[in-house]
């Protein structure tokens, strides 16, 4: 099936994912000791320390970093490369682009998710720099809320106005409706419809990662559902290496697998026998 500019064998994507495990340098890595050693003391101290110490020497910003770990934020105008992307940054992104075309890459994602670059500039509390455009959701994609229905596919009506909005204004761009797919039947409406031309699992190709090959097979019976609690998202925030409570406890016993580097936990899931 050709796309714009792009032939698929399938209409499927995993969406961008901070897993937790690479160098600095983006590099994979299976060493648990990537933290400076005198960073990790120091943490282990303030961790195990008094309520009332920690009160008098953190503020509350040092104390999320403390907790969950540091995180720039694009209302850190105090800092000049954080007060300068509004300038720079498609720049960057379009650098970006162009070496991952140099490269061989058929395309690159723009991501619009919580807690991304580009949803930070949503934000009401950017009034000094930034236009504030609404509220943040969180179900990937801004402005977007979950209720009582739950988390499928919130986002895949306004997906399918920008999609619609691209493709009238005479691009062939591939949009991707993400956030909260989770069966076969769901994503391939999606795609009958025309509310986008691929669409994206992440949560759920976490949750199995043979997702794509059970459908293909026909085995989606066999498909280890997302529950969507957002453990993983928990892992996240707190900069350790992101697995999936339905799989990450399992068979630990097996020999030969990778853990974690807290040591309770399996980095993949237990292979799938066909």
């Amino acid at each position: 099936m050709e796309i714009g500019s792009l032939e698929l064998e399938n209409r499927t994507w995993v969406p961008a994912m901070v897993p937790w495990r690479a160098t600095e340098d983006g590099f994979v890595t299976q060493d648990p000791n990537w933290i400076d050693a005198d960073e990790t003391k120091v943490r282990a101290f303030l961790n195990d320390a008094p309520d009332a110490i920690i009160d008098r020497v953190l503020n509350e910003r040092e104390l999320e970093s403390l907790r969950f770990g540091y995180r720039e934020r694009v209302t850190d105008l105090h800092l000049p490369h954080v007060r300068e992307l509004p300038r720079v940054l498609p720049g960057i992104f379009a650098d970006a682009a162009h070496r991952g075309r140099e490269a061989g890459f058929d395309g690159v994602e723009l991501h619009y998710a919580h807690a991304y670059t580009m949803a930070g500039f949503l934000s009401a509390l950017n009034q000094a720099v930034y236009p504030y455009t609404g509220q943040s959701g969180y179900e990937c994609m801004p402005t977007t809320l979950s209720d009582k229905l739950g988390p499928f596919g919130r986002s895949v009506p306004l997906v399918a106005r920008i999609k619609h909005a691209v493709n009238a204004a005479g691009f062939s761009t591939p949009v991707v409706a993400t956030g909260g797919i989770t069966t076969f039947e769901q994503a391939e409406a999606i795609l009958q419809r025309g509310d986008a031309d691929i669409v994206g699992l992440a949560r759920q190709a976490l949750a199995d990662p043979d997702w794509f090959v059970k459908v293909k097979l026909g085995r989606g019976d066999e498909i280890r559902r997302c529950t969507y609690t957002n453990y993983c998202e928990a892992l996240d925030q707190a900069h350790r290496q992101v697995t999936c409570k339905l799989w990450d406890r399992k068979q630990l016993d097996e020999p030969g697998i990778a853990m974690a580097a807290d040591g309770r936990r399996r980095l993949l899931p237990p292979k799938w026998r066909e």
